[in-house]
C-alpha cells in the first residue's frame, strides 16, 4: 500500500487508535486503575497493559508521528489539535505503562499543544477532555520523578477538567476525576508529609464515591474506597485523629462487607487486612485489650485466604506478630508474647535464606522487644542478652537517612540492656543504656515526635530509678521522678492511656525511692 496524501496517512493513524479502543488499549483517562497492594502505603500507578498491547501501542505511536508531520496547524487547527491529542494520549499509555519518563514528557507537550487550539472559550468540551488527559501526563511523571511542581501541575489541571466535565451533566467521568485528583493529593501528602494534603485527597475519594455505585460501578467503587481507607491511615499517622480511624474503619468494613469470602477472596481478605491494621491503631490508644485481639482475629481471617508466602501473607503475618506482641504486654501470662516470638523468627529465617527485606531491622526490633519481654517475664537474663543483640543488628542494617526507625530501636535497645543490667547487678550497663536513649532523644526525626519523644523520657527515668537505687543516689532518683512526671503527662494528653498507666506505676516507685533515699 502506498500513502500518498494526508488523507490516507490520517485514515491509517485513526484507525490505528481506533483499534487500539478496540483491544482495551484506551489512554488512562478512560479506564480504571488497579488498587494498591495490600501492604501499600502509598498511590499505586496503573497497571501496565499487556506485552503485545505494547508492540500494537509501538507501531500507533509510529504512524501518529507521521501523522504529525502532514498535518498542518496553519490550514485545519482542528485537525491539527486532534491529532496532538491523539498522539499524547499513546505516549501517556505507553509512558505509564513502561515508566519512560521521556514519553511522558512528550505526551505533556503534545497535549499542551492541543491546548492552544482547544481553548476553554472555543471548544469547551474538548479543551476539558485534553486537560484531563494533560492531568494524567503529569501525574504520572510526577510521580515517576517524584516531583512536586509535576503533581501540583496535575491538581491544577484536574481541577480545570472538572470545570467542563461537571457532575451534573457526565457524573460518572466527574467522579473519575475526583477519583485521580484523590491519587494526585495523596502523592503530594506522602511527598511532602502534608496532612492537609492527605484530607484532601481523601475528600476528593468521598466525592467520588457520591457517584459510583457498589452495585453500578463495582470495581470504580472497590478501588476508591481502599485507596479512601489507606489515605486515612496515611493521614491519621502525621495527626492522630480517631474520627479519621472511625471513617477509616467504617471504609473498610463497606469492603469487606461487599465481598463473599468464597467467591471472591483476594479482595475479602485485602478488606480483612485493612481493618485490621485499623483496629491495631485504634488498640494502641486505648488502656484495654478488645481491639487488639479483634486485630489478631482479623489478621488470622485474612491469613487463611491469602497465597502462603506471597507478599500479602508475608505482609500480614509481620502484622500479627505485631498485634500479638502489643497484646502480650498488655496479656500477663498469654501465650501471645510466645506466638509473636515464633512468627517473627520464621519470618527473619525466611528472609536470610530469601535476601534481606526492606523491613527486616523493624523484624529484627520487633523481636529484640518480645525477647525483652520474655527475658523480663521468665527471668531468663539469655532471652535479654539475646534482645540486645537484636536491637544493635537491627541498628547496623538501618542507615542514618532512617532517623525515626533508629531512635525506636535505639529506645528498644535502652529497655533491653536496662533490663538486662537490673538483672546481672551491672550499674555500668545501666549508664549505658541512659546513654542510648540520650541519643535517640537527640535524633531530629524523635524531637519532632511528641509522643515517641516522651515514651522515650519515660523510659529512660526508669532506667535512671533502677540505677538510682543501685547506687543509692539520691539526686538521680529525683530527676527520674520529675522526668516520669512529665513523660506520664505528655501521653496522657496525647490520648496514650496504656502508656501513661505505665508511666503512673513508675512515678509511684520512684517517689518511694526518692523519698527513701531522702530520709536516710
Amino acid at each position: 500500500m502506498t500513502l500518498k496524501t494526508t488523507r490516507d496517512w490520517l485514515a491509517l493513524a485513526a484507525s490505528g487508535v481506533a483499534l487500539a479502543g478496540a483491544l482495551g488499549l484506551a489512554g488512562p483517562a478512560a479506564r480504571a486503575e488497579e488498587p494498591p497492594a495490600a501492604a501499600a502505603d502509598g498511590p499505586a500507578p496503573s497497571a501496565p497493559p499487556a506485552a503485545a498491547g505494547h508492540d500494537l501501542l509501538h507501531i500507533q505511536i509510529a504512524i501518529m508521528r507521521l501523522s504529525r508531520l502532514t498535518v498542518s496547524r496553519t490550514a485545519n487547527p482542528v485537525r491539527w489539535a486532534a491529532v496532538e491529542d491523539g498522539f499524547g494520549l499513546l505516549q501517556l499509555q505507553l509512558g505509564a505503562a513502561e515508566n519512560d519518563a521521556a514519553r511522558l514528557t512528550e505526551a505533556i507537550e503534545a497535549f499542551t499543544n492541543a491546548l492552544e487550539v482547544r481553548t476553554r472559550e472555543r471548544y469547551p468540551e474538548a479543551w476539558g477532555a485534553t486537560q484531563g488527559h494533560l492531568a494524567d501526563a503529569l501525574r504520572f511523571l510526577g510521580a515517576n520523578r517524584k516531583d512536586l511542581q509535576r503533581l501540583e501541575q496535575a491538581a491544577v489541571a484536574y481541577h480545570a477538567a472538572m470545570e467542563s466535565q461537571r457532575r451534573d451533566r457526565v457524573p460518572l467521568a466527574w467522579a473519575s476525576l475526583q477519583a485521580r485528583l484523590g491519587v494526585t493529593l495523596w502523592a503530594i501528602g506522602d511527598t511532602t508529609d502534608s496532612a492537609g494534603r492527605l484530607d484532601d485527597a481523601a475528600i476528593a475519594f468521598r466525592m467520588a464515591l457520591g457517584e459510583y455505585d457498589r452495585r453500578r460501578t463495582p470495581a470504580e467503587w472497590l478501588i476508591t474506597q481502599r485507596r479512601l481507607v489507606l489515605v486515612l491511615l496515611d493521614s491519621d499517622s502525621l495527626v492522630e485523629d480517631p474520627g479519621k480511624l472511625t471513617v477509616a474503619a467504617m471504609a473498610a468494613q463497606a469492603v469487606v462487607d461487599q465481598h463473599d469470602r468464597r467467591d471472591q477472596p483476594q479482595a475479602w481478605a485485602e478488606g480483612q487486612f485493612d481493618l485490621a491494621r485499623i483496629l491495631l491503631r485504634l488498640g494502641e490508644r486505648e488502656a484495654g485489650i478488645r481491639h487488639f485481639e479483634d486485630a489478631v482475629d482479623t489478621f488470622r481471617a485474612a491469613l487463611e485466604v491469602f497465597p502462603e508466602d506471597s507478599d500479602a501473607w508475608r505482609n500480614a503475618r509481620f502484622e500479627l506478630g505485631y498485634a500479638l506482641q502489643a497484646l502480650g504486654e498488655r496479656q500477663v501470662g498469654s501465650t501471645a508474647t510466645s506466638e509473636a516470638l515464633q512468627i517473627f523468627e520464621t519470618l527473619l529465617e525466611q528472609d536470610e535464606r530469601n535476601g534481606r527485606s526492606a523491613d527486616w531491622p523493624t523484624m529484627q526490633n520487633n523481636l529484640c522487644v518480645v525477647l525483652r519481654n520474655l527475658g523480663q517475664a521468665q527471668h531468663d537474663p539469655a532471652r535479654l542478652a539475646d534482645a540486645v543483640r537484636r536491637c544493635h543488628l537491627a541498628l547496623d542494617a538501618l542507615e542514618p537517612s532512617r532517623a525515626a526507625e533508629r531512635a525506636n530501636v535505639q529506645d528498644s535497645l535502652g529497655d533491653a540492656m536496662a533490663a538486662l543490667a537490673v538483672q546481672t547487678g551491672d550499674s555500668a550497663q545501666l549508664r549505658a543504656a541512659i546513654a542510648v536513649f540520650d541519643e535517640s532523644l537527640a535524633a531530629e526525626a524523635r524531637q519532632a515526635d511528641p509522643r515517641g519523644a516522651a515514651a522515650s523520657r519515660g523510659r529512660q527515668a526508669v532506667a535512671m530509678m533502677r540505677l538510682a537505687d543501685a547506687t543509692q543516689d539520691a539526686e538521680l532518683a529525683a530527676r527520674a521522678v520529675a522526668q516520669l512526671a512529665a513523660a506520664g503527662a505528655t501521653l496522657h494528653d496525647l490520648q496514650r492511656p496504656f502508656l501513661a498507666d505505665i508511666m503512673g506505676r513508675h512515678l509511684a516507685e520512684a517517689r518511694t525511692l526518692r523519698d527513701r533515699l531522702a530520709a536516710r
